[in-house]
């Protein structure tokens, strides 16, 4: 996924599968086309948002089983 938004200008990352019909509908209407201000932005930036998530969760389990790597103390690292 983070990838595929990365390369915006040529993908349409769709996060939530409630997005498909409206997606398929515009490409039907617009010969295929996707309208990057209408549809591939706003849909970019839903990605990144659920990577956020996604990298925060992933960063918050590890932080808690093992000690900090950042400093000196021997607490684990902090929570997002």
């Amino acid at each position: 996924m983070r990838s595929a938004t990365e390369n915006y200008k040529d993908v349409v990352v769709v996060v939530d599968s409630a997005d498909y019909s409206s997606i398929v509908s515009e490409m039907d209407r617009d010969n295929g086309s996707i309208s990057p201000w209408r549809s591939v932005l706003p849909r970019s930036i839903q990605a990144f948002e659920y990577i956020a998530v996604y990298d925060g969760t992933i960063k918050n389990y590890f932080g808690n089983q093992v000690p900090a790597y950042h400093n000196d103390t021997k607490q684990p690292a902090s929570r997002l």
